[in-house]
């Protein structure tokens, strides 16, 4: 109670009281007296008394107020939200439950009374998902509380909703209701895709890969996956790392990576433990993932053979390396002669695992030989350096001969008479051999007859009769009616590629060439 006191001129002190509580009941039409101590120095020890009739008595009673995580739950509440834990989100249908914990207190002056048994029922069209598992209290005294746990178990899939209700002795909010819903759930969760974040082919020691489910999924880590490998013998790699534990992208890192063959991220099937939001565990593995190439083998220059040496003044080389390379000019390559031949690098044509090095202003009598002198500019996709690291030196498994023997016919069609050709002397293994259109052509005459590369111009033919051999060692072309024809058991043996005009149309793998018993037709 809260009162003034005033104090007039003549002496007299009066008491007004302005505003005053009572607690407690306070019954209509009795009479109450309460007194005030005065504590002035001027009227210590005095008392002043006032007594007040009530009119309209207010009663004591309890006040129920309801709370999910803290805030506040209306009576009569009938839009869920995940804030307050009436909306109990998604669960899924196989094996998921959710248990949302909810709080009654009484902020009333007497003690709250549930009436009901339990003391929170659960109604409504799908009240069957929904169980009390913790109820309760059947009182609450004044500014106590009690709390209840209600479980959702979905039988299906979709939205599901209840009513709670709360039957109390708080006259105007009995009884205490408000609707509850939940998401039965039976997506389950899948893995998207599994793909490289750096290229490939790579010869990186530390690669990753960025793995996608179809939706947000949990309790992720290194230990559900295997990492794939294929190579003879098998390369080397760890699973060290990934970005987190939930989420719908992972970044998966594998370090100490090394050796050549294959790095694939695959998914176990089993025992993962990964499940979606709903609860909801996958169910499958993974193998469909993008590989990684790994390649720590460096190239190397497979061959350097003559690929054409029908001009007299140039020849061209054909260099093959075991992979593709890049960086390949004519700083890499030198001209290795014996006699008085020479000649210039004129152009370098070609990319990938082959190129073509054009030789010109070729003169003079002896061989030529093209070799590559590795100054580690050229080097494969990955940037291994062709032979390693260092200088190489590769030499060209075919020299060119510049000595040139041309059929002349002069004396007669014996391919072994000297007289026959142009130089004066029969060919061997090491000379380029050009048949002209001549009155007399040559017939081999020998079991063991030889050239190096052969060019037989239009109109020209050689022949080869029984017992009788021709070893073509290099290129053979053919200008346009220009033929080799054995007969009764004489052979050509081929050991090169042959040509028709400018262009190859038989190509020879065999190192022991091809045996020509008849004719050659090339279209």
């Amino acid at each position: 109670m809260q009162g003034r006191r005033l104090i007039p001129r003549r002496g007299m002190i009066q008491w007004r009281p302005e505003g005053y509580t009572l607690k407690g009941v306070i019954e209509e039409g009795k009479t109450y007296r309460w007194s005030i101590q005065a504590i002035d120095t001027c009227f210590a020890g005095g008392a002043f008394v006032q007594e007040k009739t009530v009119g309209t008595g207010i009663a004591s009673v309890p006040e129920i107020e309801l709370s999910g995580l803290g805030v506040s739950i209306a009576d009569g509440d009938a839009i869920p939200a995940t804030s307050n834990n009436t909306d109990f989100g998604s669960v899924a249908v196989v094996g998921g439950t959710k248990s949302n914990i909810f709080t009654i207190t009484n902020s009333g002056d007497e003690t709250l009374n549930l009436t009901n048994t339990p003391r929170v029922t659960i109604s409504g069209v799908n009240a069957e998902n929904y169980t009390l598992t913790a109820d309760a209290a059947s009182s609450v005294t004044s500014g106590g509380t009690t709390s209840f746990v209600i479980t959702f178990d979905p039988s299906e899939a979709g939205l599901l909703t209840a009513t709670v209700i709360i039957a109390n002795d708080d006259a105007d909010e009995n009884p205490y209701n408000f609707n509850i819903q939940g998401t039965g759930d039976n997506t389950f969760p899948e893995v998207r895709s599994i793909s490289r974040v750096e290229n490939s082919p790579t010869n990186a020691d530390i690669v990753r890969f960025i793995l996608a489910f179809t939706e947000p999924v949990n309790n992720v880590d290194i230990n559900d996956f295997t990492l794939t490998k294929t190579g003879n013998p098998l390369p080397s790699g760890t699973i060290t790392d990934i970005s987190g534990s939930s989420g719908e992208f992972f970044t998966v890192t594998i370090s100490s990576v090394s050796g050549d063959g294959t790095l694939r991220l695959d998914l176990n099937s089993t025992e993962t433990g990964i499940t979606d939001n709903a609860g909801n565990a996958i169910p499958n593995g993974y193998t469909d993932g993008q590989i990684y190439t790994i390649d720590n083998t460096f190239p190397t220059v497979h061959s350097i053979n003559i690929a054409n040496s029908s001009n007299t003044t140039l020849v061209e080389f054909a260099i093959c390396f075991t992979e593709e390379v890049t960086g390949v000019d004519a700083t890499d390559f030198t001209i290795t002669t014996t006699g008085t031949v020479s000649g210039n690098i004129a152009s370098i044509t070609g990319s990938g695992f082959s190129f073509t090095v054009t030789v010109d202003n070729i003169s003079g009598d002896g061989t030529l030989r093209l070799d590559l002198l590795d100054n580690d500019t050229i080097m494969d996709n990955v940037t291994n350096l062709l032979g390693g690291a260092g200088s190489q030196h590769y030499t060209s498994c075919q020299p060119y001969s510049s000595t040139k023997g041309t059929w002349t016919g002069t004396t007669d069609s014996d391919w072994n008479k000297t007289g026959n050709w142009s130089d004066g002397r029969v060919p061997t293994n090491e000379v380029n051999v050009t048949i002209a259109n001549t009155a007399n052509l040559p017939t081999v005459t020998i079991s063991a007859a030889e050239c190096k590369n052969l060019t037989i111009e239009n109109g020209a033919m050689i022949t080869i009769p029984a017992g009788n051999v021709l070893t073509v060692n290099g290129i053979c072309t053919l200008i346009g009616t220009g033929n080799i024809t054995a007969s009764g058991g004489g052979m050509a043996i081929l050991k090169g590629d042959v040509y028709k005009g400018s262009k190859k149309r038989l190509i020879i793998i065999s190192p022991d060439g091809i045996l020509i018993k008849s004719g050659i037709l090339l279209p």
